[in-house]
């Protein structure tokens, strides 16, 4: 098992890298293009 502080250090590294960021949100579907989100018309 590794250390608290090595997985700590671990996602402190992760969060200070916009590279690695960038690449997870392409993978996330609709969120490079989101798609329109029309307001909800009160009744």
């Amino acid at each position: 098992m590794a250390s608290t502080n090595e997985i700590i250090s671990s996602i402190n590294e992760l969060l200070g890298d916009p590279e690695y960021w960038a690449e997870v949100l392409d993978n996330v579907p609709g969120t490079s293009n989101p798609p329109p989100n029309p307001a909800p018309q009160p009744p």
